[in-house]
């Protein structure tokens, strides 16, 4: 991948024949990403990207019926598909990825040959039917996967789930690896008072750690009890933006006034697939609800811009922030990765 996988959507976006292949565009590649935890995002995109090349854009009249297309989608390499029962059409073509890192390093040219399941077949009916047995194993125990637990941090959250249904605390325990801290406030608390940053005070010179209070964090976000089942989706929201804007205020429990936001629909949509990766069930909050309507709209189409531009360089920034901060956060809850640098993301 010569140039950035982030940049692959908007070309596609711009030539789109009319807007029921556009809508169809972008839901394929949105719901492949959600779709295949098992490989980073990035890689997910590719493949959505080589699937459209060598098949087409599938055909779906509703958001439902491409989420069924796109979880037929994966990809393994030849031994991979070999080993499951499967063997190559004489027309596969490979897509070459990254390895895997390991230990934070990758060697330069550490590619491999990965093939589209669209382009493997079996003559029988068991191995297709073990493989989806065993693909829904993999993707779940994935979607649950930590990699590192802070069990301070992580104890913080499991005690608030006496008070709200967080899901999934072990993932919220890695929150403070960009000194975001989340705890609950009275539900009458004045909320245009509390600054999500906190960066006027430390301007990122306080050391993060597992143990950071509301008063120590670079980052806070005030739970009310009345969010109920939408505080995890509040809480992915918020991550986002903390890896994207230094600055923004809460205006009611659920809204999020963005100051100097840049791309809207952009955080809007990497919340949602970063739900979706995460096994979340997303419960859109704020200007997400907005976003959420229109989204899953079959006659719509995302307007990459408040003026309407529809620039392919304005495209491109669009997507790759969309796809680009998944993949951060991503990393961050699953404990992947140190301690990111939020607040500097364009």
């Amino acid at each position: 991948m010569s140039t950035s996988v982030f940049d692959l959507p908007a070309p596609r976006l711009l030539a789109a024949r009319d807007q029921s292949e556009r809508r169809r565009l972008e839901w394929f590649y949105t719901e492949v990403v959600v779709h295949l935890v098992t490989f980073p995002v990035d890689h997910a995109l590719a493949i959505a990207e080589h699937h459209i090349t060598h098949h087409g854009v599938p055909e779906a009249a509703s958001l439902s019926e491409m989420r069924q297309v796109a979880c037929t989608v994966n990809a393994d390499t030849g031994e991979g598909w070999l080993a499951r029962g499967f063997r190559l059409t004489e027309d596969a073509v490979p897509l070459r990825l990254p390895l895997p890192e390991i230990g934070g390093r990758m060697p330069v040219a550490a590619l491999r040959n990965v093939y589209l399941r669209a382009d493997v077949t079996t003559d029988l009916g068991e191995t297709v039917t073990e493989y989806e047995a065993a693909l829904a194993g993999e993707l779940a125990a994935r979607r649950r996967q930590v990699t590192s637990v802070t069990r301070e941090s992580t104890e913080h959250y499991r005690r608030l789930t006496a008070e709200l249904p967080l899901e999934h605390p072990e993932l919220l325990g890695n929150l403070w690896r960009i000194g975001l801290v989340a705890d609950l406030v009275d539900d009458d608390a004045p909320l245009e008072d509390l600054l999500v940053s906190a960066h006027n005070r430390r301007p990122f010179i306080t050391p993060v750690s597992p143990g950071m209070t509301l008063d120590e964090a670079w980052y806070t976000l005030p739970l009310q009890r009345s969010l109920g089942d939408r505080a995890m989706t509040t809480i992915c929201d918020t991550l986002i933006y903390a890896l994207s804007r230094p600055v923004w205020r809460w205006t009611s429990p659920d809204h999020i006034h963005r100051i100097g936001g840049k791309h809207p629909w952009a955080h809007d949509c990497a919340a949602y697939v970063l739900c979706g990766r995460l096994g979340i069930a997303h419960r859109p909050t704020g200007h997400g609800r907005k976003w959420w309507g229109h989204y899953e709209d079959p006659a719509s189409s995302f307007d990459p811009s408040p003026g309407g531009d529809r620039s392919l360089e304005r495209l491109k920034l669009d997507w790759d922030v969309a796809f680009r901060r998944t993949g951060q956060a991503e990393v961050v809850l699953r404990g992947e990765a140190g301690v990111a640098a939020a607040g500097q993301g364009r």
